[in-house]
């Protein structure tokens, strides 16, 4: 088994951390190459719990335990912890490796107990042309969210949010919360004029993260890479709007739940499921049975579907829209986005 963790972290390093799919981590690259070496340290990732993503896990982990013991010499090359960033070099992966061994017994109840829950709030950027498209779809009836493993419900609360697609502004201009994203590609995006309208908000997760509590908060702030400041801040200032009016998410398998929380919405708001790198983390079969019960709920009522996941096809993370109207099921290619939110390049006329 730690063979096959050996190569995933080279896969995490490799895609990942250098850039290719989401912003660049130096810091998480180099130990992700190093502790793919290390059989000791595979063997602490080992105790992940099943179905979550062992790199990410571990180093959330060691995140999260540095911000409690910021004097060890590791802190010195986590800027989320030091305040600076000091290149990695040939000590960088002795004092992890030391941190590790000293919290070796903390590092696995996180292992064992935390999901890999990151609530990427600069994909809102990304998802808001997507909502327009439906809403324009639905002659601006308001729209009923259901996010599917909203974790903290941060991107629940996207239309709160101030957004700059190259020199244009869009949303909140007044809300701390500002995200800014490069537009690609030949097609403009439907940016809205006004935020969509919503009529309510809801959330499934197998475990949500509740902003108001200490404890989980610094969970969600150790799920950001430790050079990401502005991803950082963000998710710290959307946890403050999401703690003053917290959004309605419901806990258990979303296979369990969907039938009820869809049942709730009311008959005049569209259903409008959402999810962003979620569904990787269901097996195949949890797979199949959500596309199945999706598919029986679209032939009750209308529902809008945007899956938000990496496309193996076309090697991106892509956005499609599943559209379930009267009773007659269509997909459609919406865009491709960059990973954590950076870029959007609209495919849809």
């Amino acid at each position: 088994m730690t063979e096959d963790l050996a190569a995933e972290f080279r896969r995490f390093a490799r895609e990942d951390c250098s850039g290719r799919v989401g912003s660049p981590s130096p810091l998480y690259e180099h130990l992700s190459l190093a502790i793919a070496d290390d059989p000791e340290l595979r063997q602490l990732a080992a105790a992940t719990r099943e179905e979550q993503p062992p790199p990410m896990a571990l180093l959330a982990a060691v995140q999260s335990l540095l911000f409690d013991d910021p004097n060890h010499r590791l802190a010195a090359f986590y800027p989320s912890v030091d305040g600076e960033t000091k290149p990695v070099d040939d000590t960088t992966f002795a004092a992890f490796k030391a941190f590790c061994r000293t919290h070796n017994r903390e590092i696995r109840d996180l292992l064992s107990t935390r999901r890999v829950q990151t609530n990427t709030v600069r994909r809102s950027a990304c998802l808001l042309p997507a909502f327009e498209y439906v809403s324009r779809a639905v002659d601006r009836a308001p729209l009923g969210l259901i996010e599917i493993g909203s974790s903290a419900g941060l991107n629940l609360l996207w239309d709160r949010y101030g957004y700059r697609y190259d020199d244009r502004a869009v949303g909140d201009a007044a809300s701390p919360v500002e995200i800014e994203c490069e537009l690609r590609g030949r097609i403009e995006p439907p940016l809205p004029e006004a935020m969509p309208p919503v009529g309510s908000r809801r959330g499934v997760d197998l475990h949500p993260l509740d902003v108001t509590d200490d404890a989980d908060r610094q969970w969600l702030d150790a799920l950001i890479w430790p050079e990401h400041d502005e991803r950082r801040a963000n998710v710290r200032h959307a946890a403050e709007i999401a703690a003053e009016e917290p959004p309605t998410i419901y806990e258990g398998d979303v296979c369990a739940l969907l039938d009820e929380v869809v049942d709730r919405v009311p008959v005049d708001q569209p259903v409008c499921l959402y999810n962003s790198y979620v569904l990787y983390q269901l097996s195949d079969a949890q797979r199949a049975d959500l596309y199945d019960l999706v598919s029986k709920l679209g032939r009750q009522r209308d529902l809008y579907w945007l899956s938000c996941e990496w496309a193996m096809e076309i090697a991106s993370p892509t956005i499609t829209l599943y559209r379930y109207e009267d009773g007659v099921h269509s997909g459609e290619l919406l865009a491709r986005f960059h990973g954590h939110g950076e870029w959007l390049d609209w495919l849809q006329r």
